[in-house]
């Protein structure tokens, strides 16, 4: 199944140099965490499909918590709920450190991420 298609035509180059190696990337350190936070996802089945985080659904006026700037923190997100679920800040980037408790991850959970994906009933740590 073709999702996406690239047709080069031409011959004008963009003047940019691809690098021979990208740079490193910069891990932090679980020890650095100075707060830990546990997100429990969970779904309230019915008329309307609603999706809570902590018991609570999305209000966009309501503010639950403030992370002091340039400080790391360690969020536990648990899926409770029967259905995957993509997570994301809403402002900045993160790692994921561990998931199900274990902090060998599948090359598509290293890096830098906006948004990771949970799995259902499993459990997945953030810094």
């Amino acid at each position: 199944m073709n999702l996406l298609r690239f047709d080069i035509t031409g011959n004008t180059g963009s003047g940019g140099i691809i690098p021979a190696a990208l740079p490193p990337i910069n891990y932090y350190s679980i020890s650095d965490v100075k707060t830990t936070r546990t997100f429990t996802l969970t779904m309230i089945m019915g008329g309307m499909n609603m999706h809570r985080i902590n018991g609570l659904t999305f209000e966009m006026n309501r503010i639950d918590w403030e992370t002091p700037q340039n400080s790391l923190e360690e969020w536990r997100i648990i899926n409770a709920s029967n259905m995957l679920h993509p997570m994301h800040s809403h402002s900045e980037q993160f790692q994921v450190y561990s998931r199900n408790g274990s902090t060998i991850l599948p090359p598509e959970d290293k890096g830098s991420k906006d948004t990771v994906l949970i799995n259902r009933l499993r459990q997945s740590d953030f810094l």
